[in-house]
């Protein structure tokens, strides 16, 4: 989900396991030349999820932790991909903190249909998040030292 911390515990993740820490919304950003809002307003939220598949489907994974786009899950391909090469790690984070983090949702770059809300994209992930995911870490009321110690106990146990 969008503002689960993916990227703030991936960053300290990273530099646990000491690798490089690569996010996927940025990497997007920096092959479209734009903003996710941007693409999102010109392109569309399917053509956002067309670039977000390819960028999974290529970006080097070796030695590095990937904070991927909250609707990665939707590409069936790109998580079959992360699935085979990584470990894949569902941060499940509360809804009404996830409201709170998230802001202007039209603003933030969320790839979704326009009448889309937080709950909605909640109820429509949270079983592909499930289903993909390796290792389920609850984020409730923990800093993201704290969860990132715990993704790496289980790696490791």
């Amino acid at each position: 989900m969008p503002a689960s911390g993916k990227s703030t515990v991936g960053v300290l993740l990273a530099k646990a396991l000491k690798c490089q820490f690569v996010d996927s919304d940025l990497e997007i950003q920096r092959r479209e030349s734009a903003l996710l809002s941007e693409i999102l307003t010109s392109r569309g939220f399917l053509e956002l999820r067309v670039i977000e598949e390819k960028v999974l489907l290529n970006i080097p994974l070796e030695n590095s932790v990937l904070a991927t786009g909250g609707s990665a899950i939707y590409s069936d391909k790109a998580m079959k991909r992360l699935k085979a090469e990584t470990d894949v790690v569902y941060l499940k984070t509360p809804l009404e903190l996830i409201k709170a983090r998230v802001g202007d949702f039209l603003q933030r770059g969320i790839a979704a249909p326009e009448n889309s809300t937080i709950e909605s994209l909640a109820a429509e992930r949270t079983d592909l998040y499930e289903k993909y995911a390796d290792i389920e870490v609850y984020t409730s009321e923990k800093n993201p030292s704290t969860i990132s110690e715990e993704i790496m106990e289980k790696l490791f146990s």
